[in-house]
């Protein structure tokens, strides 16, 4: 079962089907990445839109499609959510097979903040944080930041992400909302692979 991941950036494409891979290794399910090639911030233009369409008649054989965005806002700003549920809804009709929305409140990097020791481990720092990460406004400058001041010689940058993903504690993410109802939603779509 091939699952394709539709997503703002080639890093975060890259660890999200890391990240899945390793947790669904025993499904038989595969995690593909999908349009390597969009530079950030297109992902709603109507020329992602035709590459995807492209990309789905060449390599037809997905059972499903991820779409990830980042929500770039805090939960509570209902309008931006709604423009890119609107957009998700007409983006499901030209998409021939299920898809799932991974709507990351904030920033992807949000979820690395709900496993703060993969972090401090890879930068070699000792971050604290307890707080929810779907409310720790721009998530990516956070950790900048703060590994930047923990360790002069290095700190977070966008192309470490799917390092970091790969190590990080699935369960540690299934604490943070938006991600639980996105973990049920792939559950549901991946029992046909369980189920053999």
């Amino acid at each position: 079962m091939k699952i394709g991941i539709f997503g703002e950036s080639p890093y975060e494409s890259k660890a999200i089907a890391s990240l899945l891979s390793k947790q669904h290794n025993k499904t038989g399910a595969r995690f593909a990445p999908m349009l390597k090639n969009l530079p950030g911030g297109q992902l709603l233009s109507a020329k992602a839109v035709r590459l995807f369409s492209a990309e789905m008649e060449l390599h037809g054989d997905f059972h499903g499609v991820i779409v990830m965005h980042d929500l770039d806002a805090p939960p509570t700003n209902t309008a931006k959510r709604k423009e890119i549920i609107e957009w998700y809804n007409q983006f499901k009709q030209i998409a021939y097979c299920q898809s799932i929305l991974l709507l990351n409140i904030e920033e992807l990097e949000a979820l690395l903040l709900a496993d703060i020791e993969t972090v401090n481990a890879a930068y070699k720092c000792k971050l604290k944080f307890t707080a929810n990460p779907e409310y720790q406004s721009k998530p990516k400058e956070y950790l900048k930041e703060r590994t930047y001041s923990a360790n002069k010689r290095s700190s977070y940058k966008e192309s470490d992400v799917e390092k970091l993903f790969d190590k990080v504690n699935y369960d540690n993410l299934l604490k943070v909302p938006y991600f639980k109802a996105f973990h049920d939603e792939l559950e549901e779509l991946l029992k046909p692979a369980k189920d053999n």
